[in-house]
């Protein structure tokens, strides 16, 4: 048999919700249930966790009288044994103004909090007590129009928290001061989740308000009581910590910033602004390019984060998805990038998730997303650079752009190619951020996009045949590019009907690793026809395997196409 607690609920829904990861992290197989609800409610509760696994027992008592309290604490030591934790949920809330509220209704609302918090510490022994844990509300701290007794209920029990842990200090206390939850509990039954919403509060989804629990339940606070809330914005009488956040092109119109926490920036994507876009026409469709996208992310993430201590840490990108493509249209296009910090991990990394989103679909849908990621940069990169040989004899610019690169002169930095096959190829790219620059960018946290952008749009080549564009990155790590040029070298690991995946690596021109962008994967949108490009470069991969095994490299190989069509 486990360790009994003492769980005393008052909240149907939020209570439950909490009570069941309380099960999953103490992994109890006892607990008690001290409350006046309804039976057919507690009943679920109780079901829910016996299809669970878990047991539980359920002992009824008025916990606003302390002789009830007391016997009924006696009975689950008779039947379970000492109980060593309690979680205290008891409260009520019924909203009126202050001068409406007469003492009688006031210390109604106080007695479940305070005398029942009170009631229930008495009547243990708190020599084998472990822990003790409050849900309360943030109430307590912004207050709330005809919530006045309700927030002094939850503030004095918090009080009482404080003084419990300073007379026993083998005690662990917590009060968890929960904002509003979305679809249960209080504040949907009084309905009051859409009047937060429209004043900037965000409620909480269930799932997601039980896990906080359960992941805050096995940390260290600094202080006893902790606000658990989600978007607080709008609320004069709860004030956090504020920032200027850095400006650049990305961070020129910032709807909502919180440092450590939340940033959302608007941008309007125009030719006038971004002149590369007219570089990136796809059959006539302008495309927001995925490099682009990536430092734009980087950016209002590292703005999001700016106030924790990430100067020393190694910046990389993981999980980056391209779903839906952005199309500028003549007008422009607006679009709205999302930083959201997610809670500190074991390691000591800062984790920041990233989307953007577009004004086309109402900003409700992600069309790029991925995680930033600062943590410790490895000691040694241990791959080094293939070696090279002559590069095969044409002009990538002259031949290949155009062509089966729909790419502009802004992003045509792909100088030689040295080996090339259908699953294969190593390139010399050249280094330029002179388009970044252009656009106000700001200082490039992940260096030359329009070189990056090289990287990606490389291994067409493997696959003339069919056009393709990104879809997702499983990981990018980078240490910044040398002036001058870079050598990439993409292989593909995998391929099906629909998508292409490579791993490419970037070196400097002594060999060492610049930059890995691990499981990029392409997806097919399109069969490319022009029989006479193809002809040709099926006659460079010809040349390359000759190359590779007798070491000749003659332009005689190759056949000579119309120009017309390069």
């Amino acid at each position: 048999m486990g360790m009994p607690i003492v769980v005393d609920v008052r909240d149907p829904d939020v209570d439950e919700a909490v009570v069941e990861e309380v099960f999953d992290w103490l992994r109890f197989v006892d607990a008690t249930f001290s409350t006046y609800k309804d039976d057919s409610e507690i009943s679920r509760t109780l079901a829910l966790l016996a299809s669970k696994g878990k047991t539980a027992k359920y002992y009824q008592c008025d916990i606003t009288r302390h002789r009830d309290v007391a016997h009924c604490v006696e009975a689950v030591v008779r039947d379970l044994g000492p109980v060593t934790g309690v979680l205290h949920g008891a409260g009520l809330n019924v909203p009126r103004r202050l001068e409406q509220v007469g003492l009688e209704q006031f210390e109604k609302i106080l007695r479940p909090k305070m005398l029942g918090l009170l009631h229930v510490i008495r009547a243990l022994d708190m020599t084998r007590i472990r822990h003790v844990t409050l849900l309360s509300s943030v109430i307590a701290h912004s207050g709330m129009t005809g919530n006045a007794d309700y927030a002094f209920a939850n503030a004095w029990a918090t009080q009482l928290l404080r003084q419990i842990e300073d007379m026993n200090p083998h005690v662990v206390c917590r009060a968890f001061a929960f904002s509003v939850w979305a679809q249960i509990g209080m504040g949907e039954r009084l309905n009051s989740v859409d009047t937060l919403g429209r004043l900037g509060v965000q409620a909480i989804e269930p799932d997601e308000g039980a896990r906080w629990f359960a992941d805050l339940m096995q940390r260290m606070w600094p202080s006893v009581e902790l606000i658990v809330a989600g978007r607080m914005a709008g609320l004069p009488t709860l004030k956090f910590l504020s920032g200027q956040a850095p400006r650049s092109r990305w961070l020129d119109n910032i709807l909502l910033f919180q440092p450590g926490v939340e940033v959302i920036a608007e941008v309007l994507l125009t030719l006038d602004s971004d002149p590369y876009l007219s570089d990136h026409n796809y059959d006539g469709a302008l495309l927001f390019p995925a490099a682009v996208a990536m430092e734009a992310m980087a950016q209002v993430a590292a703005a999001c984060v700016e106030t924790l201590d990430v100067a020393d840490l190694q910046l990389s990108l993981e999980g980056l998805r391209f779903d839906r493509p952005v199309v500028v249209p003549p007008a422009g296009r607006r679009i709205r990038i999302h930083a959201f910090a997610e809670e500190p991990t074991a390691d000591g990394s800062v984790r920041v998730r990233v989307a953007v989103q577009a004004e086309v679909a109402g900003f409700r849908d992600e069309c790029f997303s991925g995680v930033c990621v600062w943590g410790a940069a490895p000691t040694t990169w241990e791959s080094t650079g293939p070696a090279m040989t002559q590069p095969l004899p044409f002009d990538p610019k002259e031949r290949l752009y155009g062509s089966i690169y729909f790419q502009g002169p802004t992003f045509q930095h792909i100088e030689a190619f040295y080996e090339l096959s259908a699953r294969h190829c190593i390139a010399r790219v050249g280094v330029s951020s002179q388009a970044s620059l252009a656009v106000n960018a700001g200082p490039l946290i992940l260096d030359s996009w329009e070189t990056r952008d090289c990287f990606l749009h490389s291994i067409q080549v493997c696959v003339p045949q069919r056009r393709l564009l990104p879809l997702s990155i499983e990981s990018l790590e980078t240490r910044g590019f040398p002036k001058g040029q870079v050598y990439m070298s993409a292989r593909e690991r995998l391929q099906d009907d629909r998508d292409y995946v490579y791993d490419i690596e970037v070196f400097d021109e002594a060999g060492h690793l610049v930059e890995y962008i691990f499981g990029y994967r392409c997806r097919v949108v399109d069969r490319y026809s022009n029989e006479e490009v193809l002809e040709y470069i099926r006659a460079l991969h010809e040349l390359a395997r000759l190359a590779g095994e007798t070491g000749r490299t003659s332009v005689d190989e190759l056949p000579e196409p119309d120009r017309a069509v390069f």
